[in-house]
């Protein structure tokens, strides 16, 4: 690209965050166009403490801000540190992955999958410092305590969820996903349909078999702790039993349409993607990962929480944000990493998706554009 066309600093519009490996890989090989590939360097403000990348999504110049850790202590300075570097910033996109309610159904029936992207309309606070049995203390509403998304976010997200661009969205949320894998050299590809497990609420992580471990034995009840060891092993050493999960009609005719398509040649389509949906709704944010079922389903019952994050807090403050994130597990005590790079990759995939809806005035050159005069 050359040095003339670059963009200002100043004429960037979008900042894309991100904190875990995997979702700044799928990101990145969702850009169009990089401007710092031959040479050139963006100066950075001397208060300005992040790293960037600098590029292109479709018409767009965007800025990806890379977080060091997980947590809003962590977004929210580097969002207010950016704009002294970029002050032209108006939407400010979270991209990654999240846990999932996975109660979700939409009016069809059909249920929340891992693969699934979320976006955020709300934002619920969850205190981490005060974790009771039976119960999490939650604060009031993010938008009731920093004041509601500015008007032009609000009025963004109602156009994305009209039922023409939602379909827009959703559609091409495959095609970028299936690009990025390419480019990604198969990373971040969908995993086998029966790795999307889940179990009951009540269901523990623990070891199945009272004789393998005296503590786990004598965890009957929510409130009884299960072995350290436990909690770092998966379902498959524990004996947790893949015939308590709970069937999801999406998943099993998803299975069913892979396994017809597939027998002529005796493949066994398994590893095929389900196309992802796209759900709107609140998200929970916390300075903790939740991995525990009941607190899950408290949590989601009484704020109509859709998905469990930790970084879009710290950028609502200071920037105008949206939070879309890839379901990777079911916020429970038998989630894993499994399911983290695809969860990435349509995350990444939709937010290219959802950049492209975007309307402003700093287009790349040579993008088709109206102009409305008097």
């Amino acid at each position: 690209m050359a040095s003339a066309s670059r963009p200002r600093c100043d004429e960037f519009e979008i900042a894309i965050f991100t904190v875990l490996k995997v979702e700044r890989d799928a990101i990145e090989a969702a850009l169009d166009e990089e401007y710092e590939c031959d040479g050139f360097v963006y100066s950075r403000a001397p208060s300005d403490v992040n790293t960037y990348t600098v590029g292109r999504l479709g018409c767009h110049h965007v800025v990806l801000v890379y977080l060091p850790r997980m947590g809003s202590m962590d977004s929210a300075p580097a969002a207010a540190s950016m704009k002294a570097t970029f002050p032209g910033i108006k939407l400010a996109l979270v991209v990654g992955v999240c846990g999932v309610n996975p109660h979700l159904k939409d009016e069809d029936g059909h249920e929340v999958l891992l693969g699934d992207v979320l976006i955020s309309t709300a934002v619920v606070m969850v205190n981490s410092e005060q974790r009771y049995p039976g119960r999490l203390t939650v604060w009031t509403e993010i938008e009731d305590v920093l004041g509601r998304a500015p008007t032009m976010i609000r009025a963004f997200l109602q156009k994305l969820q009209g039922v023409k661009t939602h379909g827009r969205l959703k559609n091409k949320t495959t095609r970028y996903a299936n690009a990025i894998v390419m480019g990604l050299g198969g990373r971040g590809a969908y995993p086998r349909t029966n790795q999307d497990k889940l179990f009951p609420t009540q269901y523990r992580h623990k070891h199945q078999d009272p004789e393998k471990c005296s503590i786990c034995a004598r965890c009957t009840v929510p409130l009884h702790r299960v072995c350290d060891n436990a909690l770092v092993s998966s379902c498959g050493s524990l004996g947790c039993d893949d015939g308590c999960l709970v069937r999801r009609k999406r998943l099993e005719d998803g299975k069913r349409l892979r396994l017809a398509a597939f027998s002529s040649n005796g493949a066994t389509g398994t590893g095929d993607p389900l196309q992802p949906c796209i759900w709107f709704g609140r998200f929970s944010c916390s300075e903790f990962v939740l991995k525990s079922g009941i607190h899950r389903d408290q949590v989601a019952r009484e704020n109509k929480i859709i998905a469990f994050e930790m970084e879009g807090a710290g950028t609502w403050d200071n920037l105008p944000t949206i939070i879309i994130k890839g379901a990777c597990d079911y916020a429970d005590s038998h989630k894993n990493k499994i399911w983290q790079p695809y969860a990435a990759t349509t995350a990444a995939a939709c937010a290219k998706a959802v950049v492209e809806e975007w309307r402003t005035s700093q287009l790349q050159p040579g993008c088709r554009t109206g102009v409305f005069t008097t």
